[in-house]
Parts: structure tokens; sequence; C-alpha cells
């Protein structure tokens, strides 16, 4: 199983698959998103084992237009069970942010349209207790808000940094 994109036009066509896998492993929790430049990411978890989430985080560039892959996989975090991975472009920054489960704890990185990687902080991620999350851009207000689900079902409201790490 990898990840595989598709044009869908209004009109009802689809263009062939885009293949966005190594094919060596298999991927979930698929997170997408685009850059004002037409540079897009998808960012998901590796399996590592035929019945887990245990190999960490990985993503792939790849272009909006042709849907051809621009490098290799890349870690964003490895070796720990992961989900619930979320990704957004902040317009304001230039810059993706990816968000995700680990353990009870939510971990953030900051990734250049090139590919480049911001610090990978585990001291300033959210938790423990955090839950589901889901990760929203707000152009207008230049704002990434993260919703997590903690204790008893509570749901809490995270605004993030510029860096990814939580504000308020």
């Amino acid at each position: 199983q990898v990840p595989q994109i598709n044009h869908f036009h209004t009109s009802g066509n689809v263009s062939a698959p885009g293949n966005l896998g190594d094919g060596l492993d298999v991927y979930g929790f698929p997170a997408l998103a685009c850059a004002s430049n037409g540079v897009c990411v998808v960012a998901g978890t590796e399996a590592g084992i035929s019945s887990g989430t245990s190999g960490g985080v990985y993503a792939r560039l790849f272009s909006a237009a042709t849907l051809q892959p621009t490098g290799s996989l890349f870690s964003l975090g490895t070796g720990s069970p992961t989900d619930d991975v979320g990704i957004v472009y902040q317009q304001d920054t230039g810059f993706f942010l990816a968000a995700w489960l680990r353990g009870g704890f939510i971990d953030t990185r900051i990734v250049g349209t090139d590919g480049s990687l911001g610090v990978l902080d585990l001291t300033k991620s959210y938790g423990p207790g955090a839950g589901t999350n889901a990760i929203a851009y707000n152009a207008g207000t230049q704002t990434t808000l993260l919703v997590t689900k903690g204790a008893n079902s509570a749901l809490t409201v995270l605004e993030l940094g510029d860096s990814g790490y939580p504000l308020h």
C-alpha cells in the first residue's frame, strides 16, 4: 500500500495515478498540502511491521502539475508508534507544518518546499494525554490551529506559532 494521487477534473476525467511511496512498506494516515508555487507534500506513517505503525512519519514532495515525486521519501520522525498525521502550508512563512500523534504526545515539524527540515524538538511536544488530532491553517489570521482530544474526550484547541509549537 502506497500513497497514490490523481487529478480529478470537474468534467469527470481522472488522470493516471501518481505513486508517491517507495514500494517497501505500508503507509497510513496520509495527509496532503500544497504550496502556492505548486510544490506539494504528502505525509503519513510507515508501518515498519505488519500490524502497526511503528516506523515513524515520512513525507515526500511532488509537483501539483505533473504528480511526479521530487526526490525520495524523507523522515519527519522515526522509531515510535505514530498516527493521525496532518500537514498544512503556512502562507505567511512559506513553509509546511506537519503534526502527528506519538504515544499521547503531538509532535510538530517545519518542512521547507525544498524538503529542508526544521528541528524536531521532542521536549516541546504537546501532551501527555493528547489524542486524535486535526490541524488547519487560516490564511486570514495567519494562524495554525491544532485540535486534539484529551482526557475524558475533552477537545482542546491550541494556537501554534510559526515554529509549530503551542502558543496558547
